[in-house]
């Protein structure tokens, strides 16, 4: 008899045939302290039986996307740019999976989000939900662009969460550009071992983010770090 909470449980498959499964019990000096062989029955799943029974604070599913019995969970991340869409399959370690990029319809919301469509049918995949990432200013709160100087007037006002919801079927999420860049490198870049993080990005515009603590910072209205129009000067000069 043993604390289960101070204990790793190790799941390791025979990948041939999918049916032998070892199961060890690993304490916090890495050395095993039990072990189980057993077979899967193909109309009953003995592995989550067994986990469920006797390990009641360890949680384990089995399905499609798993890896080793764990299930692997994926999400979708679409950067829409004045003239690039980038549509990737994330993990949840934070790997991009796949990546498919193709011309933003700057003149009509409809063309993009159906090429998002099926690109996301084409990955194959089980996605949890959709994050956004979007030139602002954008309605945080309610999911909608506003009036983004990058894309015609068609996407000025446009409930881009909605629309994209109701042709995916999936949770979607919304949030400036800069931002997001910013989080990212916060969290998993240069800036990972900083508690403020700022960022700036030169696109098609300019844009600039702010993360706090591994938080955006949005302000009270989602506006927060928005640096207004700042025009390029194609060929101009530089410094």
């Amino acid at each position: 008899s043993f604390d289960y909470d101070t204990f790793l449980i190790v799941i390791y498959i025979i990948r041939d045939t999918a049916s032998l499964f070892s199961i060890f019990v690993i304490n916090s000096d890495l050395n095993v302290i039990n072990a189980l062989d057993l077979y899967r029955d193909p109309h009953n799943n003995i592995l989550l039986v067994f986990c469920s029974v006797f390990f009641p604070h360890f949680v384990l599913s089995y399905n499609q996307h798993s890896i080793g019995g764990i299930i692997m969970n994926y999400a979708i991340a679409i950067d829409i740019g004045g003239t690039n869409t980038r549509v990737a399959l994330i993990n949840e370690n934070y790997e991009i999976e796949e990546r498919q990029q193709f011309a933003t319809d700057a003149q009509n919301p409809y063309v993009t989000i159906e090429e998002i469509r099926k690109t996301i049918q084409r990955f194959g995949k089980e996605a949890k939900g959709i994050g956004i990432s979007c030139p602002g200013p954008l309605d945080l709160l309610h999911g909608y662009i506003l009036t983004t100087t990058n894309l015609g007037e068609k996407w000025w006002n446009y409930p881009i969460c909605e629309k994209l919801s109701e042709a995916t079927g999936l949770p979607v999420y919304l949030e400036n550009d800069a931002n997001l860049a910013c989080l990212a490198e916060a969290v998993i870049g240069r800036g990972k071992d900083y508690h403020y993080v700022q960022f700036m990005t030169v696109s098609t515009g300019v844009g600039s983010g702010l993360v706090i603590n591994k938080k955006i910072y949005q302000g009270a209205h989602g506006f927060a770090h928005e640096i207004a129009n700042i025009p390029l000067w194609k060929d101009g000069p530089t410094h």
